[in-house]
């Protein structure tokens, strides 16, 4: 990421990507997905977000740290409006209740992984309106040194429209020499669902006593991801950020690399109100306001499995008499109850 000199005033080029950067966060397609904007639009009866909060944001602390500088990018937006003081920002249309964009959004290879963002949304830009490109991970490669090794060679793309959505599937281009293989998002997850059926249907059968589990299935659509903290030393820091008497509410904790976690909460219902405590409390770890987002799809599926497996492991090294603590690719944590175990930067 390119750091720009702050001792330099913005460019006409820079001013304008920071506003689209800023229109996009506040977008329907953005925080729909985004937990920690929504909670902070949440906390003023009218939205309104401070100017100081977006400035820890990496994709606009690139361009300034100064609000000043981010007050005149965004003040003529036909998206977004300020208070009366120029401190804060908004929509200028309410949220919507939900948003459904899987008409609109196809799964695309091979990409480059090399691609920085900007590439990719200036080249899938070419064939209709684009309102988002979304990377996909390896599973606990965040720290990984070159972005190769981190993002797999497929994206989603949120094109602005079913139509153009239809048509760039229908007639697929190439990204430089190679052809791109599409699907629409509702075709791909339906074929993944049915290859993990498969799969479990074909799993070979385990003698009963290693079959029964000692805790509890984990509960789906309670999984998020605590980020943009720098160093988490050890677990219990991340379980730090909710009262001692909310903590029982945090069933696992799961740390794929040194700086992110993941936590899966008893159940939906608890992790909405906890996710909305830590929203209206903004507590900090390191000095960092957390960012937390929610895992779902492939993304929580992948942390099950993980989750899962471990405690399978755990499990057998204990009937072996090999005790011990740990997480794969993490620390092991200790959720409020039930489950031993075991990081997206904001962008």
């Amino acid at each position: 990421m390119c750091i720009r000199d702050s001792a330099m005033p913005l460019t006409s080029e820079q001013t304008a990507a920071l506003k689209k950067q800023v229109e996009f966060y506040f977008s329907d397609v953005n925080i729909s997905k985004d937990v920690f904007l929504k909670g902070k639009v949440a906390e003023d009866p009218k939205g309104f977000v401070p100017l100081s909060v977006l400035l820890t944001f990496n994709r606009v602390s690139k361009f300034t740290k100064d609000a000043k500088e981010l007050f005149d990018a965004i003040k003529d937006s036909e998206t977004l409006m300020l208070d009366e003081a120029n401190l804060s920002v908004a929509r200028s249309e309410p949220l919507p209740e939900s948003v459904q964009k899987d008409d609109q959004t196809v799964y695309c290879k091979p990409v480059p992984s090399a691609a920085t963002l900007e590439e990719l949304v200036e080249f899938f830009g070419k064939f209709g309106p684009v309102e988002a490109v979304w990377r996909r991970y390896f599973p606990g490669a965040k720290d990984a040194a070159s972005m190769e090794s981190r993002t797999k060679p497929s994206v989603f793309v949120v094109f602005g429209n079913v139509e153009s959505a239809k048509k760039f599937t229908a007639e697929p281009p190439k990204f430089g020499d190679v052809q791109l293989f599409v699907q629409p998002k509702t075709v791909y997850s339906e074929a993944k669902a049915a290859e993990m059926a498969l799969k479990a249907k074909n799993k070979k059968p385990v003698k009963e006593q290693e079959a029964k589990r000692t805790t509890p299935e984990m509960p789906k659509g309670s999984s998020f991801s605590i980020t943009n903290v720098g160093e988490i030393e050890k677990f219990s820091a991340v379980k730090g950020l909710w009262p001692a008497e909310e903590q029982k509410g945090i069933r696992y904790v799961f740390t794929p690399s040194s700086e992110e976690a993941h936590l899966i909460f008893q159940d939906a219902e608890t992790a909405a109100k906890m996710v909305e405590s830590l929203s209206t409390r903004a507590p900090t770890l390191n000095g960092k306001i957390p960012t937390i987002t929610k895992l779902e799809g492939e993304a929580e599926e992948t942390l099950l499995a993980e989750v899962n497996k471990e405690i399978a492991d755990r499990s057998e090294m204990n009937r072996g008499g090999r005790g011990g603590r740990g997480g794969r690719g993490g620390r092991g944590g200790r959720g409020g109850r039930g489950g031993r175990g075991g990081k997206r930067e904001r962008e």
